[in-house]
């Protein structure tokens, strides 16, 4: 099961960034190599130090060969897609939160351990692009998927992050209708005002709703919030910043930075105002 998630999220957040159908496929099967190698290390203590910059060098490698093996398709979405599960985006979320309520110690901690995830898979995914350069050049595809796709890759994902999670059968389905609407507010929000107000819209319903959820059912709101919340936050942007600026393309690097910390910015807003909206249960 935990195989199939690792594989079936990939296989959505490459249809969340734009990917068609070789993209999906091949990004569900790096997703499962990336979910071979962590399964792995969890038996080894030595290799669970270098999981991240393992992975990202194996995603960064296989998907220029799974390229030309299927044809046309985005590498840097394949690969990138691969490595979804190993995004530090939620820690850099609740790192800059515990930063904003003043708990200064615990935030400087985790936003310096997400700081260095993000880095070791630019390294490994900078290595993959080297040994890649020596490859055929792929062509980038200019196919799409119809809307309908998208929906199917919405109501999945939030189950391949809820099973990660090691959630419970009953939690699954309040799982998957969280990122049903945290997904629906962002891009109502982002139609309607733009795409940072958009997500802070979404992260204030989910945080409010998250904490309906924690005093209606007496359980954690972090049931709700969590796959929710990973349906949001930018970590997609991060690993792209670090894996251009490791190819010394300073500019696109240092904007994708900056509107991935504006986006942070714009959830831990949302995540503080729905707490004022309606407060959390004590103990969720």
């Amino acid at each position: 099961a935990t195989l199939m998630a690792w594989s079936i999220g990939s296989g959505a957040a490459a249809r969340f960034l734009g990917g068609g159908g070789r993209e999906v496929l091949a990004g569900a099967l790096v997703g499962l190599c990336s979910g071979l190698l962590a399964l792995a290390a969890r038996r080894n203590a030595t290799w669970e130090r270098v999981l991240e910059p393992a992975a990202a060098l194996t995603a960064a490698v296989l998907a220029p060969l799974l390229g030309l093996a299927l044809g046309k398709l985005s590498v840097l979405t394949v690969t990138v897609a691969g490595l979804v599960a190993f995004l530090p985006s939620l820690a850099l979320t609740t790192a800059l939160s515990e930063l904003a309520t003043r708990h200064l110690v615990a935030g400087t901690t985790r936003l310096a351990g997400a700081l260095a995830i993000f880095l070791t898979l630019g390294l490994g995914v900078a290595l993959g692009h080297e040994i890649a350069s020596h490859m055929p050049h792929i062509p980038e595809p200019h196919t799409r998927l119809p809307e309908w796709t998208l929906w199917l890759a919405l109501a999945l994902a939030p189950l391949a992050v809820a099973v990660q999670l090691r959630a419970t059968p009953r939690q699954l389905l309040p799982a998957m209708v969280a990122g049903v609407l945290a997904w629906v507010a962002a891009r109502g929000g982002a139609q309607w005002l733009d795409p940072e107000l958009g997500v802070f819209v979404a992260t204030l319903a989910l945080g409010a709703a998250g904490n309906a959820y924690a005093w209606l059912r007496r359980r954690p709101a972090a049931v709700v919030i969590v796959p929710g919340l990973v349906m949001l936050v930018p970590g997609s942007l991060g690993l792209r910043s670090v894996a251009w600026l490791a190819q010394s393309d300073v500019l696109h690097g240092l904007k994708t930075a900056s509107q991935m910390m504006v986006t942070v910015v714009a959830l831990v807003g949302g995540l503080l105002f729905a707490n004022v909206l309606v407060p959390p249960r004590s103990g969720s």
